[in-house]
């Protein structure tokens, strides 16, 4: 199975876990708030884990940028004066492209993760919202 379908898999499953740890219901209400510490650290680990997978892959593609410059820079049949034209194949090269791709790919897990860290950052707010409708819904207010 490719990267990108990889990915995709997991970030589905990422979701699906952030909507299960992030909806606010009646009859879990009173449990999200003191779950908001452990919920946070859940996910921060996870980011952690993810972050450095993140910068394992970004120097891996930076190795590979130098292997290839210097490939056709200086040893490529065809000879390439500028820093666009090494861009160029650099960009079209099939083995930088692929870590390429597994980069952008691991950054997105990350921002998804970054994403629910932030939400669950401003959990106790929904909170007060969930309870302040409700109040408004029971005609409280």
């Amino acid at each position: 199975m490719d990267n990108s379908k990889r990915t995709s898999r997991y970030l589905k499953r990422l979701k699906k876990v952030a909507k299960n740890n992030l909806t606010i219901t009646n009859e879990n209400i009173s449990t999200k708030a003191t779950d908001k510490p452990i919920l946070y650290h859940k996910w921060l680990d996870a980011w952690l884990q993810e972050r450095q997978k993140l910068n394992s892959i970004q120097s891996r593609l930076n190795k590979m940028y130098k292997v290839k410059y210097d490939y056709y820079r200086y040893d490529f049949p065809k000879t390439l004066t500028t820093k666009a034209e090494i861009e160029t194949y650099i960009n079209g090269d099939e083995e930088y492209d692929n870590i390429l791709l597994e980069f952008n790919n691991q950054e997105l897990i990350v921002d998804q993760i970054k994403g629910t860290m932030d939400t669950i950052q401003w959990l106790h707010q929904d909170i007060r919202n969930r309870i302040e409708w409700e109040k408004f819904k029971n005609g409280i207010l």
